[in-house]
């Protein structure tokens, strides 16, 4: 619940800090073409690498939906915006699906290793 509320706090911050003027100035001079495109390949990049992650998580014997790795990415990438470097973002990813999958230790350090750095194993032992 208190994640909930300040979620809510944090966005009616946001939306209060809006120049609503040059918001709208700046959208009616927009290119609606140039728009979409950057839209949808946010959008096509963020489904692309839920469904790395996804194929990530099942080679490290992890069954996930790809809804539930599509929702922790999205999720993932507005924290990033907020959190210090990019680990911020993939901590949050990693919390979301914690609450959804079984077995725990496969969503860790060594899926974002492959992921963000091709390091294949990682053991710290050695």
């Amino acid at each position: 619940m208190a994640t909930g509320a300040i979620s809510v706090a944090a966005c009616i911050l946001l939306l209060w800090w809006v120049d609503w003027s040059a918001f709208q100035e700046t959208i009616q001079r927009a290119n609606g073409a140039w728009l979409m495109v950057a839209f949808l390949t946010i959008h096509a990049d963020r489904w692309f690498m839920a469904y790395k992650w996804r194929d990530l998580l099942t080679a490290s014997g992890t069954a996930v939906s790809v809804g539930n790795t599509i929702k922790a990415y999205y999720i993932g990438s507005f924290w990033s915006a907020f959190l210090p470097a990019s680990v911020g973002g993939d901590l949050v990813r990693i919390s979301c699906l914690r609450k959804r999958v079984r077995p725990l230790e496969n969503l860790g350090v060594e899926n974002l290793g492959v992921e963000n750095f091709g390091v294949e194993k990682f053991d710290a032992s050695e």
